[in-house]
């Protein structure tokens, strides 16, 4: 088979400057060839320090010597036996025609027909193009097909049971007339009715527009999980506001405190404290989720009471409505637990009227807790500072009662004003002191102040024409003063029982003189002939031997009990000899003493056997102060043997 190449050849001199070739062999057939290497080449071109085969002459040769000089070769050379297969190149497209595709093909283009997979066994496993070239992949036998249609029917039913639905227009809702319709109300926003199973409303008289709601049923009552207190708080900030009303900001101690927070649109609330323990619990409430509270009163169960500071168990209800959260506080000193349930209810528990009018012969009583001190000046317009005062309303009341409890060191003392503001602006009108009368057996009497010896007694105060009426803590050093009054409707008994502190003062010629009466218009005077209220009779006896000249040695001592106050209405004293005598003697001197001060002193003279005795009998009994020692004693004037007798006496109140 002879093939015809042409060729053309066109190489730069220096490109052969350093190769220099000197065979040239051609197919068979060409002229000079001396050899032709097995690989048949077209043309091998030798190096010429190898020994292959070399051509003497002809046409190589010329072509060999064109190619040093670069010279271009052109024209048809002959080519004879190629190998079977060569390697072509091909410069432009070149039809291929005839079955040459393998057995499996990849086919592209619209098929326009629907593959089936009829065996678990069959898959698709390449990627298949529609006819715009998108991709129409295939997994596990079944294929994916992207649909661009702008929408497709489908029919069948397919839909949800409950559909959301989007109305255009607007719709006419249509009112049933008929004499009873029922209606479901169900709470939201958080409210105590969401919670609760849903509530039937009748509505009634639909036709003429005007309805009558009657609610079937309300939502359960809500009891939060029973909190302990077990300390005292000493962390919680209180700040004086208007009117002397107190807020309470800051977190309590730890344990002080039982908050319930989670009591959702409740109307009322009911509170139990149980448990053993010892101090004061306050009640109080927040309308801002925690961060400011004030005092709530609790009205008791069972009686005519409201407070907002307790120091035993209690149970009671009170109003919260609108009320976020409501919490027992632990304000004094505290030991033991006490255990806090609280129910609330969207029912209301009682029903507050301000201004109302007296209904019962006694006001509701007001409770307090007194914790600072307030030296406020009688007739000056001047400020007290929150935790020194509780006042009670006493418009219309001709006495007011109160009482204090609790562990304390305080003085205390009362006033009273005229002024109607006094209410809403104690610290904006006049006070006066006024004395008060101590009702209790053992200590009755007028006070203008008073002391911890006077705690739980029963006070009484008049207050005709007065608008209020307040208790002060004049001086205080430490505890909880817990208050209690009540201003009553009954009228005033003057000193039924009392003993007054302050004698009424002498007139002057022309003065007017007021005088004191009982409930039986007996005249009243600074005496205590006949009275024994109260009383506890003290008579009191001692002797001594001496036989030195000892300065102040004691006949008789005795110390005032405490709480009490020690009246004097007599002393004795008197000495004799051992043996009777009838000589004067001198026995020396017997003095009383009074807290350690000589208030009395005198000599003892006479004959051994019958001498004359030293002392007094007061007209007025002597005030000796609780916890005082009073003391007989002498100073002998010889170191005979003498005998010492001493004896005072009068009463205890």
């Amino acid at each position: 088979m002879m093939k015809f190449l042409s060729l053309l050849f066109l190489l730069p001199t220096t490109a052969w400057a350093s190769f220099s070739p000197s065979t040239i062999v051609s197919d068979p057939g060409g002229v000079n060839q001396a050899t032709v290497n097995s690989s048949h080449e077209l043309f091998t071109i030798i190096n010429p320090d190898s020994n292959v085969c070399k051509e003497t002459g002809g046409v190589l040769a010329a072509i060999l010597s064109q190619l040093q000089t670069g010279t271009v070769v052109s024209g048809t050379v002959a080519v004879s036996n190629f190998p079977a297969t060569q390697p072509v190149s091909i410069a432009a497209p070149v039809a291929v025609t005839g079955t040459f595709f393998q057995a499996t093909q990849p086919v592209s283009g619209n098929l326009g027909r629907t593959w089936s997979l009829l065996h678990s066994t069959d898959n698709v496993s390449s990627w298949t193009f529609d006819g715009s070239g998108n991709s129409i992949g295939s997994t596990s036998g079944a294929l994916n097909e992207f649909i661009t249609n702008s929408s497709l029917p489908v029919t069948g039913t397919f839909f949800q049971s409950t559909q959301p639905v989007s109305i255009a227009a607007a719709v006419t809702v249509a009112q049933g007339t008929a004499a009873n319709l029922n209606a479901t109300v169900v709470g939201s926003g958080g409210s105590a009715l969401a919670s609760a199973a849903n509530q039937t409303t009748v509505i009634s008289n639909q036709t003429n527009g005007t309805q009558i709601t009657q609610v079937s049923s309300f939502p359960a009552n809500t009891t939060p999980a029973t909190q302990n207190i077990t300390a005292q708080d000493v962390a919680t900030t209180s700040t004086a506001v208007a009117n002397s009303q107190i807020f309470y900001t800051g977190t309590p101690t730890a344990g002080s405190a039982a908050t319930f927070c989670s009591l959702p649109s409740s109307a009322s609330i009911e509170v139990l404290v149980t448990g053993t323990w010892t101090g004061t619990l306050e009640s109080e409430i927040s309308q801002d989720l925690g961060t400011t509270y004030q005092t709530r009163g609790i009205k008791q169960s069972g009686v005519i009471n409201i407070s907002s500071a307790f120091t035993q168990n209690f149970q009671g209800g009170a109003d919260i409505a609108a009320i976020s959260c409501y919490r027992i506080r632990s304000i004094g000193a505290w030991t033991g637990t006490a255990t806090v349930r609280v129910t609330s209810a969207v029912g209301a528990t009682s029903i507050a009227v301000t201004n109302a009018p007296q209904l019962s012969a006694d006001r509701v009583p007001v409770g307090g807790s007194i914790t600072a001190a307030c030296a406020y000046t009688s007739g000056v317009v001047s400020s007290c500072a929150a935790g020194s005062t509780v006042a009670i309303n006493s418009v219309g009341a001709a006495t007011v009662q109160f009482g204090t409890s609790g562990t304390w060191v305080a003085t205390m003392t009362q006033d009273i004003s005229y002024d109607p503001t006094c209410g809403i602006n104690p610290n904006g009108v006049i006070w006066y002191n006024q004395n008060t009368e101590d009702t209790d057996v053992n200590t009755g009497g007028l006070f203008s102040t008073w002391t911890v010896t006077q705690n739980n007694d029963p006070w009484v105060i008049k207050t005709p024409g007065t608008q209020c009426v307040r208790l002060r803590a004049q001086a205080y050093t430490s505890g909880t003063v817990v208050t209690q009054m009540t201003a009553g409707q009954g009228p005033y008994v003057d000193g039924i029982t009392g003993v007054y502190n302050t004698a009424l003062p002498l007139p002057s010629a022309g003065q007017r003189q007021d005088l004191q009466l009982d409930f039986q218009s007996k005249l009243l005077v600074n005496a205590t002939l006949g009275n024994t209220v109260g009383k506890t009779v003290v008579m009191k006896t001692g002797n001594i031997s001496t036989t030195a000249v000892t300065a102040n040695q004691v006949i008789l001592t005795y110390t005032v009990t405490t709480g009490k106050t020690f009246y004097m209405q007599y002393f004795k004293c008197t000495a004799n000899t051992e043996a009777a005598a009838l000589t004067a003697t001198e026995f020396g001197t017997c003095s009383l003493t009074i807290g350690g001060t000589t208030e009395y002193t005198d000599f003892l003279h006479g004959a051994g056997a019958n001498n004359y005795p030293i002392g007094e009998q007061f007209a007025e009994s002597i005030p000796i102060a609780s916890g005082t020692v009073v003391q007989l004693i002498t100073t002998p004037s010889a170191a005979t043997a003498f005998f010492w007798y001493g004896n005072f006496g009068g009463y205890e109140k």
